[in-house]
């Protein structure tokens, strides 16, 4: 992480399942902009919900930031592609997991929303347990904020903290805002899980599930894999694990096991011989060629 942190922009609402389907279909003909007064009209919410859909659109690497253009990515998963076998948009509205993993997984590496590589990078790894609190992840980032020289209030890093978990946790079904809680975009993945117990201090304790994830497809764990790799051909077990299974929470058992899945698929050869535990890519297909067969 550099000191160009961003913890703010997101007008405090974490991302609903609809909001990236609608933003990316506003930005498709290529005349609008979010900073438009026909934006709040058009995307039918409040100008508060349009400055946060348009947060969450380059949180997601959707939307490029120099032009507001929209990724590959985007026409991937939201647009139709005459190119594609199929045409039609491959998970508009976020009902795969696979689509979910993937989200999460550009989320923390994008980094354009500091608190996620933070949360699930340095500042996970950096803990005896997996078990955290807000004040404690809070207290992490100020201390990073304050060595790098950024100066940022706590009151902001506190906003940031319930608009993570309230990303990945499960519903409150005691919540006033019963439709704002059911839309935890991550939730069904069991990335982070809220105990039923307090530290010593009486605060609400959390966990990084860190383990094994069986939603996670091979083809998807692929993709993840080239998004960071690009073009390289070989790959050590050490890498993959950091750069990409810790990003997923996945521990180094199921590293192994979706590394025996690629295999049987072809699309890679796994290596180990005299300590040296080398992935090298064996399919010719691009990543999004090997994600369009996941979704069939």
């Amino acid at each position: 992480m550099d000191n160009s942190f961003r913890f703010s922009g997101h007008e405090s609402f974490h991302c609903r399942h609809y909001w990236l389907k609608k933003g990316v279909d506003f930005l498709h003909d290529g005349t609008k902009q979010f900073a438009s007064a026909e934006a709040v009209v058009d995307l039918g919410v409040g100008s508060n919900m349009v400055r946060s859909i348009h947060f969450w659109l380059k949180a997601f690497d959707l939307v490029n930031l120099e032009d507001e253009s929209l990724t590959e990515l985007a026409t991937f998963f939201f647009l139709n592609d005459p190119n594609r076998a199929v045409a039609d948009p491959i998970d508009p509205y976020l009902e795969d997991e696979g689509t979910l993993w993937i989200l999460h997984f550009l989320l923390v590496k994008h980094g354009f929303s500091s608190i996620y590589p933070i949360a699930f990078g340095d500042f996970r790894r950096s803990r005896i347990s997996t078990d955290f609190t807000e004040e404690q992840l809070k207290t992490y980032i100020l201390r990073l904020c304050e060595k790098q020289g950024v100066k940022i209030s706590e009151n902001t890093v506190n906003t940031d903290i319930k608009v993570f978990l309230r990303s990945y946790l499960s519903p409150n079904m005691d919540s006033k805002l019963i439709e704002d809680e059911l839309s935890a975009l991550f939730y069904p993945l069991k990335l982070i899980l809220a105990l039923d117990s307090v530290n010593d201090l009486n605060q609400k304790i959390f966990r990084f599930n860190y383990g094994s994830h069986r939603s996670i497809a091979p083809e998807v764990y692929f993709y993840c894999m080239r998004s960071v790799f690009n073009d390289r051909e070989s790959i050590s077990f050490d890498e993959l694990q950091q750069e990409v299974s810790d990003v997923l929470l996945c521990d180094r058992e199921q590293t192994s096991e979706l590394i025996e899945k690629m295999q049987e698929r072809k699309l890679t050869v796994y290596l180990e011989d005299a300590g040296r535990k080398e992935l090298q890519i064996k399919t010719k297909k691009t990543k999004e060629e090997v994600l369009e067969k996941y979704y069939g």
